[in-house]
């Protein structure tokens, strides 16, 4: 039932003896502490240079930016374009919003004109009219003629394509100027007054409902698209500006080419470090 109890052997030492032994396992020992503290003191040095292992041994990193900074050429360019934007329904029948929208560098200025769709008749037709009937290049002609200026490209887009687009950034930071709810049998809107990111339906329903609520809603209008452009031409999206053209000409029904893009990128580049300095919302349309 109960196991028997084992009986212990004694081992009895000396006191010299056992210091011996004691001095040996501390000079053993000894090794391992001093590299244990040497790991700890380098990775406290290292975190106090932020890991830069060149700032940790003393070397100079001031010098080797500089060299760098020398390299860097500044990027300038001189630019004044007009360009023709609008969304429109897929069979062309009706067009939602359209801007007239002008770029000028070195200044890094835009300026947008929102056209009244309403008002606008050009030779007895609707701006309307006149996509259904000659497209897009029989727009851009019209709204030349109309407004007596220059339209050096063009881009438009569908319903289904603008959303596209704006989701592709993830939405857009919008500034709402007072609450909105908005019901009728083309759509519902309902907004809270103040900034937001608005993503494709939600901001396409907003630039809509804007067009229609006259003088000052296409004002409203104009100034939350040069809020769109502030959010494209930044600092963060330089890196990736290929890309953004690419996924543009691939979405958009536009006549920039590769080769403008190529010819543009200067002012691309530009507009992306420095952002839009100057946004103005135009009483009249601009152009060369």
């Amino acid at each position: 039932m109960f196991s028997k109890r084992t009986r212990r052997k004694l081992v009895f030492e000396t006191d010299r003896k056992s210091r011996a032994g004691s001095a040996r396992k501390f000079w053993i020992l000894l090794p391992a502490i001093i590299l244990v503290v040497l790991v700890l003191s380098s990775m406290l040095i290292l975190k106090q240079n932020n890991y830069d292992v060149n700032a940790a041994l003393g070397i100079d990193a001031e010098t080797t930016t500089e060299k760098k900074a020398e390299t860097t050429v500044p990027v300038t360019a001189q630019a004044d374009d007009t360009f023709l934007f609008w969304c429109a329904s897929a069979d062309r029948q009706e067009i939602y919003f359209m801007d007239i929208i002008r770029v000028t560098l070195p200044e890094c200025a835009v300026s947008v004109y929102p056209v009244d769709l309403n008002s606008f008749v050009s030779q007895e037709k609707t701006a309307e009219e006149i996509y259904l009937e000659l497209g897009e290049n029989g727009l851009v002609s019209a709204v030349e003629k109309y407004y007596s200026i220059d339209i050096d490209r063009y881009a438009g887009a569908t319903e289904t394509k603008f959303k596209t687009m704006v989701n592709y950034f993830g939405g857009f930071k919008v500034t709402v100027d007072g609450q909105i709810n908005y019901k009728s049998e083309e759509m519902n809107l309902v907004l809270i007054k103040g900034r937001q990111n608005m993503k494709g339906d939600t901001l396409f329903k907003y630039l809509r409902y804007l067009s229609i609520s006259g003088e000052s809603g296409r004002e409203k209008q104009a100034r939350t698209v040069i809020e769109i452009l502030e959010n494209i031409f930044i600092a963060t999206n330089e890196g990736r500006r290929e890309k953004i053209y690419n996924e543009f000409a691939n979405t958009f029904i536009t006549d920039i080419t590769k080769v403008d893009y190529s010819k543009a990128e200067d002012g691309i580049v530009m507009l992306m470090n420095n952002g839009i300095r100057k946004g103005v919302v135009s009483t009249r349309p601009e152009g060369n």
